[in-house]
Formats: C-alpha cells, sequence, structure tokens
C-alpha cells in the first residue's frame, strides 16, 4: 500500500487534484464511484468568480491508484467497503470526504 493511513491519502488526493487545476479555482469536486476491481472517477472544478462547476479535469495519472487504495483505508466491519466518495477541496485548503456505504 501507498499510504499509512486515510489521512495521508486523503492528503494525497487533494494535492494531486489542486496540481490538476491550470487556471484560478474556487472548489475542485471529485466523484469516484467504486466497483469491485475498477473506480470511476469524475472531476469538475468552479472557475474564480462564477458559480456553477463548469471545468473538466482529465489525465490525473495518480488519482487511480490513490482511489484505489481508499475504499479499504476508510472501511469498517459495520460498513464495509464504500461504493461512492464525493471529494471536495477548497481554495482555502479545506477538503472533506463524504462516503456512500
Amino acid at each position: 500500500m501507498l499510504f499509512s493511513d486515510v489521512v495521508e491519502c486523503q492528503e494525497a488526493i487533494a494535492m494531486a487534484l489542486v496540481r490538476s487545476i491550470r487556471e484560478a479555482w474556487e472548489e475542485i469536486r471529485l466523484v469516484a464511484d467504486f466497483y469491485e476491481d475498477s473506480v470511476n472517477i469524475m472531476i469538475v472544478y468552479r472557475p474564480a468568480g462564477k458559480a456553477d462547476f463548469s471545468g473538466n479535469v482529465i489525465g490525473v495519472n495518480e488519482l487511480s491508484r490513490y482511489l484505489f487504495e481508499l475504499p479499504e483505508l476508510v472501511s469498517t466491519p459495520e460498513k464495509g467497503l464504500p461504493k461512492k466518495c464525493i471529494f471536495t477541496v477548497h481554495i482555502d485548503g479545506r477538503y472533506k470526504a463524504d462516503f456512500t456505504y
């Protein structure tokens, strides 16, 4: 595994997302759907000064590896593995991950 804990993994995800945007932005949103042997990723962002998410991001290669490890790091015996994650990064450095099990 690349990460020793969930915080380390989430920080790596946040940094990869921040590095992927080439213009001024206010919020980045990643939606990941987890499957048994794959993960489907969609990334959008809200450009600075805009009300809507209008930017689309592709080609963030390291995210696939990071997101493939994330479900095991957040799983619990009660909930099992998550099926979906919505990961949001704000321009002030805050980030949040919401999981659907």
